[in-house]
């Protein structure tokens, strides 16, 4: 029997005495609750295995115990790599510095996920694979050996499940498979990532549908899925056939105002910041006056296109306003606000790509001989570099929505798929955060931003 060395979290949250015994404890098997174990408590312990841990496997005795723990409940051969990307794992969920809440898509990634992986070899490997591909789009290498070997170990396990049906159609299985596209997508491999999601699809069709998964993982199963639509379609820039149906009629011509909306009526969460296990103070602050009026002008110019459609004698007030009242990038380098530095380069960008569709015929201040398309990446180029600039905890201190909407309009309007796969990765972290799971509104508000956006530059 193996067992864990800190409690479940429904025993912890319940304050009740529990045997730490995986995959469930005994409590939540008699009690037939879900237990899982939060992969975030044991981050410290994850960082001080991967900081002492080397190649040669010298370990130091103060770690001993922790490491010799993981190669008991580990359900492959232990490497002495693998605490280095469980915490690439843990880092590409979220800041590690933000505790999220408990029915967020980050949180259950770190818990109810970790606690499967523990004892399900095709879901620890997948577990490391996703760490190593985080490794590798940070430092924007090419895949490195251990993302290719452990990619290799997931396919090969997959591919073994299948072979057997009792196992081919378990939620471990198509979680597995969904992450497979998911992250072959963040790694510009559109080929691969279309053979997962077709593998898929036919998983979920002898599952008896997407109603049929249930709630598979407390709600992941269905959310790691519709996520793959999404980023499938963001980076490639191609909608399939049933992410038409999750999307209303008319989403790519009637501009779409739910993030704006959400931007404008949103109030600063009290996100904990954490600087150490035990210590920890709120956040809470908003966007600027300045800042909120770029959306809020957006949205006015949004609204009118609904109202009178696309006359450009009616809107055409409201591009030039939009257009002229953007500082120029060099006097952005002087204002002593970042987050609004970032939110006037994507507003830029994106009367610009007004402009130039609605009043591409007109001779205004805007005009220039640069064609739009190489105005765009320049554009999109310098708000990559501001937005490096920026810790994510800043955006979850006023707006994380805007921060997804800057993210987006630079994801949209980029030619190039790796700067689209930069553009998600950037934000994604703090998608999982204020994603639910099992909620779709949120990531299908993103796709139709995207696609109108894409719609009227002309970018495929």
């Amino acid at each position: 029997m193996q067992t864990m060395q800190w409690a479940c979290e429904p025993c912890r949250s319940s304050k009740r005495k529990c045997d730490r015994v995986i995959p469930a404890c005994g409590r939540c098997t008699r009690t037939s609750r879900i237990c899982y174990y939060d992969l975030q408590r044991v981050s410290g312990k994850l960082t001080q295995w991967s900081s002492t841990s080397t190649p040669d496997r010298t370990i130091p005795s103060c770690v001993a115990t922790l490491s010799s723990e993981l190669r008991t409940i580990c359900p492959i051969p232990f490497r002495w790599y693998m605490p280095r990307l469980l915490q690439h794992y843990h880092e590409s969920l979220e800041s590690s510095r933000v505790e999220s809440d408990s029915k967020s898509t980050a949180y259950k990634l770190q818990s109810v996920w970790f606690q499967h992986a523990l004892y399900d070899r095709c879901l620890f490997h997948v577990t490391l694979y996703i760490g190593s591909s985080y490794l590798d789009i940070r430092t924007g290498e090419t895949p490195s050996t251990l993302t290719l070997y452990h990619q290799n170990e997931v396919i090969r396990s997959v591919n073994e499940r299948l072979s057997d049906p009792g196992e081919a159609l378990e939620d471990c299985t198509i979680a597995t498979v969904a992450l497979l596209a998911l992250f072959s997508s963040l790694g510009n491999d559109q080929a691969a990532s279309q053979v997962h999601t077709a593998g898929l699809r036919r998983l979920i069709n002898l599952k008896g549908g997407h109603s049929g998964l249930g709630p598979g993982l407390d709600g992941l199963l269905a959310t790691l899925i519709h996520m793959n639509d999404v980023v499938q379609s963001i980076v490639f820039g191609s909608l399939g056939s049933d992410q038409h149906l999750l999307l209303p009629q008319g989403y790519h011509v009637v501009p779409p105002l739910g993030l704006e909306s959400r931007i404008l009526e949103y109030r600063a969460l009290p996100y904990r910041l954490i600087d150490s296990f035990e210590h920890s103070s709120s956040m809470s602050r908003t966007l600027s006056d300045a800042t909120t009026n770029l959306f809020r002008e957006i949205y006015a110019f949004k609204i009118e296109i609904c109202r009178v459609g696309n006359s450009a004698a009616r809107i055409r007030n409201f591009i030039f306003r939009g257009y002229e009242q953007m500082h120029t990038p060099s006097s952005l380098i002087s204002d002593d606000d970042p987050i609004h530095c970032c939110c006037v380069l994507g507003a830029s960008i994106f009367w610009l790509a007004m402009h130039a569709h609605y009043l591409s015929d007109t001779s205004t201040k805007a005009a220039s001989k640069e064609p739009l398309a190489d105005k765009l990446d320049r554009m999109t180029r310098q708000l990559k570099s501001a937005l490096s600039l920026l810790e994510s905890t800043a955006w979850l201190e006023s707006s994380p929505i805007a921060y997804c909407w800057v993210c987006m309009v630079g994801a949209a309007l980029s030619r190039e798929t790796s700067m689209r796969v930069w553009f998600w990765v950037r934000q994604a972290a703090v998608l999982r955060i204020l994603n639910a799971v099992d909620d779709f509104g949120f990531l299908d508000e993103l796709l139709m931003h995207v696609v109108w956006l894409r719609g009227l530059a002309g970018i495929s």
